[in-house]
């Protein structure tokens, strides 16, 4: 069992929906994947007319996540970042990559079967690919991967396993999975549910 990547420190008068603050433990190894599906400060607005309903994690406010020190869970030889986005915090998505000191690469775009909003229905998410260094990230005679792809929906917030599968297709480890909601073979996972 590795050490522990954050610290937990106390938020003086939290917001209901908030969790602590959380601060990197620089690991022993720099990892070569760092995915990552953060909690968004997602806020239903409420409607006559639109149904909505209470999110089933918890959130965490966009400056506390900045705070954290994701470039030294990296190896500085090449690592990459994908990193989950919405289409309403697609903006705030890639300030924090630049912040964490990450380079936006490309954009990967899961096409969802269902869709929820107005008109049009947001039936799109959004995975940021960054890196660090120069990470190595399949072979040019490997059978083609697109930036996209259409999967079905899951659980509330679950994200495609085709998606993971990608991943470990076309990088090396070690790999990281932070706000992970489960534990996976293979992976090292950071999150209040894993």
């Amino acid at each position: 069992m590795q050490q522990p990547l954050f610290e937990k420190q106390t938020i003086e008068n939290p917001q209901p929906q908030a969790v602590n603050v959380q601060r990197l433990v620089i690991p022993g190894t720099g990892y070569k994947v760092i995915y990552a599906d953060p909690p968004w400060p997602i806020k239903w607005n409420r409607s006559a007319g639109i149904r909505t309903k209470q999110l089933e994690y918890r959130t965490m406010p966009i400056a506390e996540m900045c705070q954290l020190n994701v470039k030294q869970l990296a190896n500085p030889d090449g690592c990459t970042l994908f990193m989950w986005t919405t289409n309403g915090f697609l903006k705030e998505g890639l300030a924090m990559v630049d912040v964490w000191g990450f380079h936006y690469e490309m954009l990967f775009t899961w096409c969802k079967n269902n869709a929820m909003g107005g008109h049009p229905r947001n039936a799109t998410e959004h995975m940021i690919i960054a890196t660090i260094g120069t990470p190595k990230r399949g072979d040019r005679h490997d059978p083609m991967t697109l930036n996209w792809g259409r999967y079905d929906k899951g659980r509330h917030s679950a994200k495609p396993a085709e998606v993971r599968a990608i991943i470990e297709k076309i990088t090396e480890g070690p790999r990281i999975e932070l706000f992970a909601r489960e534990n996976t073979d293979g992976w090292d996972v950071w999150g209040n549910e894993a």
